[in-house]
């Protein structure tokens, strides 16, 4: 039946969110286009140093923070968060103070006036770049190098390699913990229900509800990266206005920032348990008489429930990427009404594999050795092209 408006209103109520960033920022910065001459012409130099900072909050409401928790009367079963379908969240906030400088280069090796052959110009650009972050006390220092070498007017290949760094965000550093709970399998008690033939595979494991505590801590380092890439360009003389461009580019990134997922970390905490250890991240409680005796002569010491798996941000695993980009612009000439310019661009995606850290290694190590049974699957890693949004192709 339907149940009256009446019996609904005691136990709906409003909850909020409300949070907010700032950036303030200094900045001083000196260039001279002019600053000594070569034989293929003028270099120039550009520096500065550079001083922001960075803030947010996160305020979530009384209910959800831990400020008014639930206790059920009759089970004495506690949750942190007082409102149905929602985990608890508490409240977040940092800050960050960086320092940063950097130089930049450009170096003129061959100029059309030296008249070289398939030499009709020669640059170069070298620049670096210097970042301290204050909140994980850590600096991070980055070059680059880049040139482009003109064959003859209208033909130009150029390339670049480059260092770079993604520090962790703020969220990442400084969330003291947020719970969310998860269907999951736990592959402990299920393989001991295997070796017991209570059910006939991990395949029909039956999922529970299990409690993921994620956190931040200053201790991540930034993510690095290392770029390359590869060009041509082609501006034809007999189509005045006309730029046709292609590039190749691989970008390797290590240390990303991420979480091990509560899913792995129990997946390693039953290949742990099947070579006589535990993985610590995995909190279980003490195991009831029953689950005693589902373990008893089996290959793993008896386990009790989980009540929480800890799954802390950590830098994890590495990521090669790699594609072409493609470019047509023209700029139509002039015909009276104005001025017209036509650009099409493509991206091509070729590949876009992630890695697996040790923790991940070991999992994959342990599916390949046959001490896992293959049900256990490693979700993330490997190629991942096609999927979760990373198509080949983009047009615009």
């Amino acid at each position: 039946t339907v149940n009256p408006q009446s019996a609904i209103d005691p136990f709906v109520i409003d909850v909020f969110r409300k949070n907010g960033t700032t950036l303030a920022l200094a900045d001083f910065k000196v260039s001279n286009s002019t600053l000594f001459g070569l034989p293929g012409g003028d270099v120039g130099v550009a520096a500065g140093i550079e001083w922001r900072r960075e803030t947010f909050f996160d305020d979530r409401d009384p209910r959800i923070d831990g400020t008014i928790t639930w206790t059920d009367s009759v089970t004495g079963v506690f949750d942190g968060s007082d409102v149905a379908g929602t985990s608890a969240s508490p409240d977040t906030r940092g800050a960050r103070e960086v320092y940063s400088a950097f130089i930049e280069t450009f170096v003129p090796l061959v100029s059309e006036d030296m008249d070289i052959p398939l030499v009709h110009a020669l640059n170069l650009q070298l620049a670096g770049r210097m970042e301290h972050f204050k909140d994980i006390d850590q600096t991070a220092i980055v070059p680059r190098a880049a040139a482009s070498w003109t064959v003859v007017p209208g033909i130009t290949v150029r390339g670049a390699w480059s260092q770079g760094f993604r520090a962790p965000n703020l969220v990442q550093v400084n969330d003291e913990g947020t719970t969310r709970s998860n269907t999951r399998d736990d592959f402990v008690i299920c393989q001991a229900q295997v070796e017991k033939r209570v059910i006939t595979g991990l395949g029909v494991c039956p999922g529970e509800g299990v409690i993921s505590f994620r956190s931040g801590t200053d201790q991540l380092q930034p993510e690095d990266s290392e770029s390359i890439n590869l060009g041509i360009v082609l501006e034809p003389r007999f189509i005045p206005g006309l730029t046709l461009t292609a590039d190749y580019w691989r970008v390797k990134q290590t240390g990303l920032v991420g979480t091990f997922g509560d899913d792995n970390a129990i997946a390693l905490d039953l290949l742990l348990r099947l070579n006589g250890s535990s993985n610590p991240n995995v909190i279980r409680a003490t195991p009831t008489p029953e689950q005693a005796a589902l373990f008893a002569g089996t290959r793993l010491a008896a386990a009790g429930e989980i009540i929480r798996v800890l799954d802390p941000y950590l830098n994890l695993d590495s990521r090669v990427s790699k594609g072409w980009d493609f470019g047509l612009a023209y700029n139509v000439p002039e015909f009276g009404i104005g001025r017209f310019r036509l650009r099409f661009n493509a991206a091509r995606l070729e590949s876009f594999v992630q890695s697996a850290g040790p923790d991940g290694q070991t999992l994959l190590d342990g599916i390949a050795g046959g001490v896992l049974p293959p049900e256990v699957v490693v979700a993330g890693l490997g190629q991942l092209l096609e999927i979760d949004g990373r198509p080949k192709w983009r047009f615009s």
